[in-house]
């Protein structure tokens, strides 16, 4: 059977692409074929891995007949790239980053016309816990579900952090994108009217949902330097319904669940990163083994919408 063959533009959250590189390698189904980078010192890191080197991602596009493409490139950068592959027809898996809602709303058009798959690679929402938090709730454990309550943490401000109205909009987009699409997929509902505060330091910030079904969720992020704390991010949610509630610590990837329902008690933790789940669930989406995409970029778009309204409520 003939692999997958995958390539990777830019190493702007280098941690994290080289996860998803070394995901992409240990899967037999898959070779990894090609970087494209700006960046000199990143010929290195091509040679290394012995994989072909181009400073011009559309030259890579055009040359390697790429079956997926993974995207690390800053937000003035992404859309470029982005609308690359799509005219390529290369799937594509990328790292969350902000973008105008019209051009999201054109880019969610083009890939359905074009049946591309389009993944966001949220750590916290593939997060093993998370995902089977969902399932829980789906499963009807916790009864009909009530509320939940998310709390994010970080140990130290945002990387170039100077108040300007650019960086607090992508402070709430990175942190609060995957707690509203958790909140909405826990809830399996739309939201109709959200709140938002946000202290005059920009150090906390609070969101509050009420949903279409008349269940309702508050996240709370905030970050503080506080180096003799342990955790350089911290994410805590509970889950509350009508016959059990659900406790997760998402840094720790465990939960607890108390269910009335069932007249039981489950503590798991689990030691699988995100970044295989997130892999895997793409590979088998490529492959068509799942039918069902998890996060598809329409979920995107709806928490954009919110963050926007937020925003701009925000700063009045």
């Amino acid at each position: 059977m003939e692999k997958i063959k995958v390539g990777l533009i830019g190493l702007y959250n280098k941690e994290k692409q080289m996860k998803i590189f070394k995901s992409f390698s240990d899967d037999p189904r898959v070779e990894v074929t090609s970087l494209s980078s700006l960046k000199e010192e990143d010929k290195e890191i091509a040679s290394k891995f012995k994989l072909k080197y181009y400073s011009d991602f559309s030259q890579m596009l055009q040359k390697e007949k790429l079956d997926a493409i993974s995207i690390s490139l800053p937000s003035n950068e992404l859309i470029r790239a982005v609308i690359s592959c799509i005219n390529s027809n290369v799937n594509i898996l990328f790292d969350e980053i902000p973008i105008n809602i019209e051009k999201a709303r054109e880019i969610a058009e083009i890939i359905k016309r074009k049946k591309i798959i389009f993944l966001p690679a949220s750590n916290l929402f593939f997060n093993q816990s998370i995902q089977y938090m969902i399932q829980q709730v789906f499963d009807n454990t916790l009864g009909l579900p009530i509320s939940l309550f998310a709390r994010s943490f970080y140990r130290s401000r945002p990387l170039n952090w100077n108040k300007n109205k650019e960086k607090i909009f992508e402070w709430l987009f990175i942190s609060l994108t995957p707690l509203i699409n958790i909140s909405r997929k826990t809830m399996s509902s739309e939201i109709n009217k959200a709140e938002a505060f946000i202290t005059s330091e920009y150090t906390y910030s609070v969101l509050n949902l009420n949903f279409l079904n008349n269940t309702m969720a508050c996240i709370t992020i905030g970050w503080n330097e506080c180096p003799t704390y342990p955790l350089a991010q911290e994410t805590l949610l509970d889950v509350i319904g009508t016959d059990g509630v659900i406790l997760i610590d998402t840094s720790r990837a465990s939960i607890r669940v108390y269910s009335e329902k069932n007249k039981e008690m489950k503590s798991i933790i689990w030691d699988i990163e995100e970044i295989q789940i997130i892999v895997k669930h793409f590979i088998e989406l490529l492959e068509g083994y799942e039918e069902k995409q998890l996060l598809t970029i329409e979920d995107e778009i709806a928490s954009l919408k919110i963050i926007e309204e937020a925003y701009k409520n925000i700063l009045k």
